[in-house]
């Protein structure tokens, strides 16, 4: 049956949880000017194609991703025959 003093070290060695606050300042850095089109708009991608890639990333990719251009460059620098998720770079990333 455990002590209280066996509860406590036990208690001890687990890490504590800490809230960390931040505050979006002009003057740090990741500062994003509220004048910035939306960050999907500046990545090229609409909701959908997003909400694709967040939720279904490791189903399509797996040895690369990013644009086909970029999955095709990266194909021939490593001598692969294809690369799994071209379709879906083709799909999901055309205007990124």
């Amino acid at each position: 049956m455990p002590t209280k003093d066996n509860e406590k070290s036990k208690e001890e060695g687990k890490p504590k949880k800490v809230a960390i606050i931040a505050c979006i300042r002009e003057d740090k850095i990741g500062y994003i000017d509220n004048h910035q089109s939306p960050i999907l708009k500046r990545l090229g991608l609409d909701s959908e194609q997003w909400l694709t890639l967040t939720t279904e990333f490791e189903q399509h990719f797996a040895t690369a991703v990013g644009s086909e251009q970029m999955m095709q460059q990266f194909k021939h620098h490593t001598h692969h025959q294809r690369i799994r998720g071209m379709a879906k770079a083709r799909a999901l990333l055309k205007s990124a």
